[in-house]
């Protein structure tokens, strides 16, 4: 049933991007990008994914919110290094931080957290510096963030 509402639900994302692109009238349904559509709202997997298009360019130090749950900051245009610092640690949030510039990124947590394999101990900053370089961080167990990275994300600590 889980998979049925799933199945639906993109058949409508797909529906609206097909009728948004209908201005598009050199564009067939086969040649159609995703960047064409556009998600109004936020859709979720069965298992509470969120599907959005938030995407947030920060190209100075930002203090990331407990509100900002889910969203994707990336760096484009950026001049010199940006700091990230992670709101205080909270179940279940989740943030993904993106190299779009080569400038360096830094994601600060509090000094009560710990983001687990990429720091030897808690409030350790991480950084990256090369343009597709990203890591989705999500606040799991007790003050800590399990990353999911991709490209090299080091210690800066």
């Amino acid at each position: 049933m889980k998979r049925n509402k799933l199945s639906i639900s993109l058949m409508v994302v797909l529906l609206v991007c097909f009728v948004a692109s209908a201005g598009y009238a050199v564009k067939s349904w086969k040649s159609m990008y995703i960047e064409d559509c556009t998600i109004i709202g936020t859709l979720s997997t069965p298992n509470g994914v969120a599907i959005t298009s938030d995407v947030n360019t920060k190209t100075a130090a930002y203090s990331v919110a407990a509100t900002d749950k889910g969203k994707v900051f990336d760096n484009y245009g950026a001049t010199g290094s940006i700091t990230y610092t992670l709101p205080a640690w909270a179940l279940g949030l989740q943030y993904t931080f993106t190299v779009s510039t080569a400038q360096s990124v830094v994601i600060n947590p509090p000094d009560t957290s710990i983001i687990l394999r990429l720091t030897d101990a808690v409030g350790d900053s991480i950084w990256a510096d090369a343009a597709g370089e990203s890591v989705t961080l999500v606040a799991t167990g007790i003050s800590t963030w399990v990353p999911r990275e991709l490209g090299t994300w080091t210690d800066a600590n």
